[in-house]
């Protein structure tokens, strides 16, 4: 039995005729810059090319919890099936799978957002480098991820808040800041950690530019980023004795702007 999904097929709708407005019938108007490969594409993107996007099957598969025609499980692939399943409350069960729904979540929210791009006639972003990350502000750094009972996850919280209340930029709580493969990374610091075979552990902090397009449609050019915050060995490698959900991490998407070269950068979305 085939299931309504009316309300998802209005959003579609709605985002489409934004975008008919937006490239004023050009379909083939370059809206955004894809820093890292999306299906196939990469650099400039179409309106025609996001549009697809949506409804495009992933090889990447998450599995959620969802009774429906007695089978409690349901294998989801693309964007459309998995607003749907979540806004009816579906949810994933193992660890792994976890880790795959945030991984949806993410990726479905950013294809909507290219939805209302804009080409932009002012670019200030800049070019990624270590001075770059003294304009950002403190409060991108993640809390930490794998914490699922409300006392662990309030009490970290706490934790974290004091951590930033004397950081009056990012750069503040970072070290050996370095950009590799157009991102930047460094370690977080106090968060170090060694085992008894005295092997050393940091809390890693990694910012990746997504994609560039005037996402607020106000002229200037919006910077998407993805930030990771995973407990790791220098070298990448996960740490010993590290608990299945801990070696999940943390992960966030903002949206970021800058209305002047050389000036603070903004998060104008979390």
């Amino acid at each position: 039995m085939m299931l309504n999904k009316l309300p998802y097929a209005i959003l579609i709708a709605a985002i489409l005729c934004l975008g008919e407005v937006v490239a004023k019938d050009n379909s083939h108007e370059q809206l955004v810059y894809l820093y890292e490969p999306i299906s196939e594409h990469v650099g400039r993107l179409s309106k025609t090319e996001i549009t697809a996007l949506l409804t495009e099957v992933r090889d990447r598969v998450v599995t959620l919890q969802y009774e429906h025609n007695g089978n409690p499980r349901i294998e989801i692939n693309n964007c459309s099936d998995f607003r749907y399943y979540i806004d009816k409350g579906a949810y994933a069960l193992s660890t792994y799978d976890m880790r795959m729904e945030g991984e949806y979540r993410l990726y479905c929210q950013f294809i909507e957002l290219l939805f209302k791009s804009t080409p932009y006639k002012n670019d200030h972003i800049g070019e990624l480098s270590k001075g770059w990350v003294n304009n950002l502000p403190v409060s991108l750094l993640p809390t930490q991820g794998g914490i699922y009972n409300d006392d662990g996850y309030n009490k970290m919280l706490e934790e974290h808040i004091a951590f930033l209340s004397d950081k009056k930029s990012l750069t503040d709580a970072l070290i050996g800041i370095e950009i590799k493969d157009d991102s930047i990374e460094a370690r977080i610091i106090d968060t170090k950690t060694i085992n008894e075979e005295g092997i050393e552990c940091w809390d890693m902090f990694r910012l990746s530019p997504l994609a560039k397009g005037d996402f607020t449609r106000d002229g200037y050019a919006d910077l998407i980023v993805r930030i990771n915050r995973l407990h790791r060995q220098e070298n990448g490698s996960i740490c010993p004795s590290q608990g299945t959900a801990a070696s999940l991490g943390a992960t966030s998407q903002h949206m970021l702007t800058r209305y002047a070269n050389g000036k603070a950068i903004f998060v104008i979305q979390e």
